[in-house]
């Protein structure tokens, strides 16, 4: 068996994904910070194209933004 291919999307397609509401959708520049500082994991497909796994994305959103309650 081989293993399962995560599919990778574009920066519209996992903002839509994960943001279903449009009111409260960061925007594609918030994206671009994130990845710019290295908060969310990317693949960098030649010079340009630039595609993100939506699981390990939303891991790391969850890993670095999510506040504990006192």
């Amino acid at each position: 068996m081989s293993p399962q291919i995560k599919p990778l999307v574009s920066h519209e397609e996992l903002l839509e994904s994960l943001f279903p509401d449009l009111e409260t959708r960061p925007t594609v520049r918030w994206l671009a910070e994130m990845r710019r500082r290295r908060k969310i994991p990317f693949v960098k497909i030649g010079g340009r194209i630039v595609r993100y796994d939506m699981e390990a994305v939303r891991d790391s959103i969850a890993a670095n933004f999510t506040v504990a309650a006192k």
